[in-house]
C-alpha cells in the first residue's frame, strides 16, 4: 500500500502505511523531483529512489531506518593506517558536481541505477542553496571518492556515494562523521542497510524513534495543518454523513492524503493505529462494500466478488474500467508491474512496455480493496488494429490469484464491455497464446491461424463473432 502525490508539495505521515510491511520500503508515487519537494522529503525520511529513466517517480521510506552517530563511526585498522599515511586529500562541498556526477556514472554501470538528470539539476540547486552538501576525496588533482546529501535539522540525508580507489567512499565517510561530531550533529541516515556501511557501525532504528530524535513527535501531515485546506469535497460529505460517531481525525486524514482512493484503505490497519476509536473504524469496515459503491458508482463499472485464495483467505475484489486518461500514475504502475512480472520474468517475453495501443484502449483491472492487482486486459475498439475488428490483448492473472476462476471473469467482463462501448456489430480478436487455445474457446473464440512466433511464444488468432 502507499500514496499517490499530486502536484502540492504535501508528503502524508508515513507511519500511515508503514505497518505491518516493514521489508517494504515503497511510500509513494506520482510528483516531481523539484529541489523543494527533494528537500521537504528528506526533512521526513523520505528518499527518491525511480528505476533509471522511468518516467514514473517513486519515493521510499523504510519502516526501519539505518543510520550512523557520528560517536560510533567504526574505523578499522586498516582504515587508521590509510589515513594515517596521508595518501588522500579530504575537501568539503569542494567538486560537489564532481562528486554527484561520478555517483551518477557509478549508478548507470550498476543494477540499482536511478540517479537521472532531473534528479541531479534538483540536487546541484539544493548545493546553491546552501541544504546539499559533498564530502570529496583526491589523490592529488584527480577526485577518486565522495559522497553527498543534503543536511537538514542537524542530519546528514545521506543520498549516495562512490569510490575510484579501494576505501575511498569509506574514507568520506569517516571525514563525515568527524566533522559532524565536531559540529554536534545528530546523526547519518544512510537510508538502507549494507554490508559495507554495517562493517562502518550503521545500525536500525525505528522510524518513531528517528523522529524522537529530531525532537519531533508527530509527523509530516500532523505538523501542516493549513495544508488541509485542500480537503476532497467528498471527504467533508463523508465526516459529515458519521457526525452521529466521533471520527477519527487520523482516518479522516488518511482519507484526505489518498484523496479518496479506495485502493488504499486499510481498514485493519486505522484500527490497530487508532484504538481509541474503534468504533468508527469498525464501522467503516462494517460498511466498507456500500461504502466503496457509492464512491466509485459514478465514475466507474464495480463488482464485487468473493473468491477463495490459496491459503483460503477471502478476498473482496473490484473490477474497475478505466480509459487511458482516467489512469493514474498509480494504476500505470502497478500494471507495468504485473506485466513484467508475467510476461517477463515467468514467461521470458519481450518487456511489456506501455504503447500507442494503451493509450487508445480501455483498460479492466481487477484488483482488491487492499490495492493488489489481481488481473487485467486491455480493450482495443475498432479502428486501431483494424477497421472491421477489435481486440482483447495483454490478458494476465497474477500468479497468486490463479485456479479460482478469476480468468474466466475476466475474458466474461471484457467481452461484455467490449460489447457495451462497440456494439455486436464488431467481432473480437485475440492473439492467444497457443497453449490456451481451449481456454479461449470456452469463451466461443476460434482459432483462425496456424500457430506463430510472437514476443517469444507460440500464439494462435482467435476471433469471437457475434
Amino acid at each position: 500500500m502507499y500514496f499517490e502525490l499530486s502536484d502540492d508539495i504535501i508528503f502524508p505521515d508515513p507511519r500511515l502505511i508503514l505497518g505491518e510491511h516493514q521489508s517494504e520500503t515503497l511510500y509513494a508515487l506520482g510528483g516531481d523531483y523539484q529541489p523543494k519537494r527533494v528537500l521537504e522529503a528528506a526533512r521526513w525520511g523520505i528518499f527518491p529512489w525511480s528505476p533509471f529513466r522511468s518516467p514514473i517517480k517513486s519515493w521510499h521510506c523504510p519502516a526501519e531506518r539505518f543510520v550512523i552517530f557520528p560517536n560510533e563511526i567504526h574505523i578499522s585498522h586498516s582504515m587508521r593506517q590509510l589515513i594515517k599515511k596521508g595518501t588522500y586529500r579530504l575537501s568539503v562541498d569542494e567538486d560537489f558536481e564532481g562528486v554527484i556526477n561520478g555517483c551518477a556514472e557509478f549508478r548507470i554501470d550498476s543494477d540499482g541505477a536511478w540517479l537521472g538528470g532531473d534528479l541531479i539539476d534538483a540536487v546541484i540547486e539544493l548545493h546553491k542553496q546552501g541544504h546539499a552538501h559533498s564530502v570529496e576525496v583526491w589523490d592529488g588533482e584527480k577526485l577518486v571518492g565522495g559522497l553527498y546529501g543534503e543536511l537538514v535539522d542537524g542530519i546528514f540525508f545521506g543520498e549516495s556515494m562512490f569510490s575510484r580507489v579501494p576505501s575511498g567512499s569509506k574514507l568520506a565517510l569517516i571525514h563525515l562523521a568527524k566533522l559532524m561530531q565536531e559540529k554536534g550533529y545528530l546523526f547519518i541516515d544512510c537510508q538502507m542497510p549494507t554490508d559495507h556501511l554495517k562493517s562502518m557501525g550503521g545500525r536500525t532504528i525505528s522510524y518513531d524513534e528517528y523522529l524522537q530524535l529530531k525532537g519531533i513527535s508527530e509527523g509530516p501531515s500532523a505538523l501542516r495543518p493549513q495544508q488541509l485546506s485542500w480537503l476532497n469535497p467528498k471527504v467533508q460529505a463523508f465526516d459529515t454523513q458519521l457526525n452521529p460517531i466521533k471520527s477519527s481525525q487520523s482516518f479522516i486524514n488518511f482519507l484526505t492524503y489518498c484523496e479518496f482512493d479506495v485502493r488504499l484503505l486499510d481498514i485493519n490497519y486505522i484500527i490497530s493505529l487508532d484504538d481509541h476509536n474503534r468504533e468508527f473504524a469498525t464501522y467503516i469496515r462494517n460498511n466498507m462494500v456500500a461504502f466503496i459503491s457509492d464512491k466509485m458508482k459514478k465514475q466507474t463499472p464495480v463488482e464485487f466478488v468473493e473468491i477463495e485464495k490459496a491459503e483460503n483467505e477471502k478476498d473482496t475484489l473490484i473490477w474497475i474500467s478505466k480509459s487511458w486518461d482516467e489512469l493514474t500514475t498509480y494504476d500505470l504502475y502497478d500494471i507495468l508491474k504485473l506485466r513484467s512480472e508475467v510476461f517477463v520474468n515467468e514467461q521470458n517475453c519481450t518487456y511489456q512496455d506501455m504503447d500507442d495501443k494503451d493509450q487508445k484502449s480501455l483498460h479492466l483491472m481487477c484488483m482488491t480493496t487492499e490495492g493488489e492487482l489481481a488481473a487485467y486486459l486491455r480493450i482495443i475498439p475498432n479502428g486501431i488494429e483494424s477497421k472491421t475488428e477489435g481486440s482483447l490483448g495483454r490478458v494476465i492473472v497474477s500468479k497468486s490469484f490463479r485456479g479460482n476462476g478469476i480468468g474466466h471473469k475476466l475474458i466474461n467482463r471484457g467481452i461484455e464491455l467490449y460489447k457495451h462501448e462497440v456494439g455486436r456489430k464488431y467481432p473480437i480478436t485475440i492473439h492467444a497464446q497457443s497453449h490456451l487455445e481451449k481456454f479461449y474457446a470456452k469463451h466461443n473464440f476460434v482459432a483462425t491461424s496456424d500457430p506463430f512466433m510472437y514476443e517469444g511464444l507460440m500464439h494462435t488468432l482467435m476471433k469471437l463473432e457475434f
